[in-house]
Order: C-alpha cells, then structure tokens, then sequence
C-alpha cells in the first residue's frame, strides 16, 4: 500500500479529531443522541459509506489500482473509518476525558503499522 495514502488518510482523521475536540460537549450529546436513534444509526451509517464511496476511487488512482478487482483502496479507506469510529467511541465512553487526536492518531498508527 502507497504509505502517501496512509499518510493522507491519517492527516485528515486527525484534522476532523482536532475539529471534534472543539466542542467536545456538543458532540457528546449528538453521539449519544445517534445511539439512542436507530434512525440516526442508519444515517450515519449511510453518510459513511458514501464518503468511503467517494473517497476510496481517489486512493484507486493514486495506486494506479486497475479495476474494481484491486480491494486495496476500498479496503484502505474502510479501515480508516473504522479505527475512527473506535477511536471516537473510547473517547466518548470515557466521556470525552483525554485527547481524540492522540486516540485516532494511535488507531490509524496501528492501522499503518497493519498495512506496512
């Protein structure tokens, strides 16, 4: 896997962790709001899988990945979401205590670490 792309993907979740981190309340309420709503939880879901959509034909051109039969992109990004969304979840468990950034900063570490 091109490690620019890792580093890329890693740069933006911690750009979004340092946004969420601003308001850490807010963010509280609206996470636990979404929990509570199943509705809410298949937004959410949906929202990802279209930016995952989006994002991973920009990882397919940056590996020069020929075809839908090459998993590497979509796989990446998929990833990526995923340590983020265990990230924020341990940051909210533990009612936004800590650093987001440090947290996602370590999910998607191990991650890169995973796909060296």
């Amino acid at each position: 896997v091109d490690e620019g792309a890792v580093s890329s993907l890693r740069a933006a979740f911690g750009r979004l962790a340092q946004e969420i981190e601003r308001d850490p309340e807010t963010v509280l309420r609206h996470g636990a709001l979404i929990r509570a709503t199943p509705a809410l939880q298949l937004r959410r879901i949906q929202r990802q899988a279209a930016l995952e959509a989006g994002i991973a034909p920009l990882l397919a051109e940056r590996f020069g990945a020929g075809g839908g039969t090459d998993l590497r992109p979509a796989l990446l990004v998929a990833c990526a979401f995923s340590a983020f969304r265990i990230a924020m979840l341990a940051w909210m468990q533990d009612g936004g205590a800590g650093s987001l950034t440090a947290l996602v900063d370590d999910a998607l570490g191990q991650l890169s670490a995973g796909f060296a």
